[in-house]
């Protein structure tokens, strides 16, 4: 039995959607794998001093957002990000809820890349950050 191809089940318009709780053990844990240890992600007093209500969220936990949504929501799973672009414009604050929104903006068939169109916005409801992937369909 033939298997069928992937990408004949993305069309442009597919919407996607995943959330991340961005707790203080999450941070910590970030700042651990990544070797970040910048002060405004773990230290609440000197995140205060610099006018934030409390430390703050890497911003590349955004992009591990970005590879749990392309690798889990998307139809196809033999996938590979080949480029993404993040553009910050509020800082994620611990113990938010980020609600990451793709749709799919563009689709070729002969490179058999995906486009995405990303929003990041927190329990709120305000945009945090917004940007572009392009994913690989293997």
């Amino acid at each position: 039995m033939e298997e069928s191809d992937p990408l004949n089940e993305i069309v442009e318009g597919n919407k996607f959607k995943r959330s991340l709780k961005i707790s203080p053990e999450l941070v910590d844990s970030f700042a651990k794998l990544s070797g970040d240890y910048n002060p405004m992600h773990l230290n609440e007093k000197y995140a205060k001093s610099k006018g934030f209500p409390s430390r703050i969220s890497h911003g590349n936990i955004l992009g591990m957002l970005i590879s749990t949504l392309v690798g889990e929501e998307l139809p196809a799973k033999g996938v590979m990000i080949v480029s993404e672009k993040i553009n910050f414009k509020k800082p994620v604050q611990l113990d938010d809820e980020i609600d990451l929104f793709a749709k799919v903006v563009h689709l070729s068939e002969a490179t058999r890349i995906v486009k995405l169109q990303l929003e990041f916005k927190n329990s709120q409801d305000i945009k945090v950050a917004s940007g572009i992937c392009q994913v690989k369909i293997l």
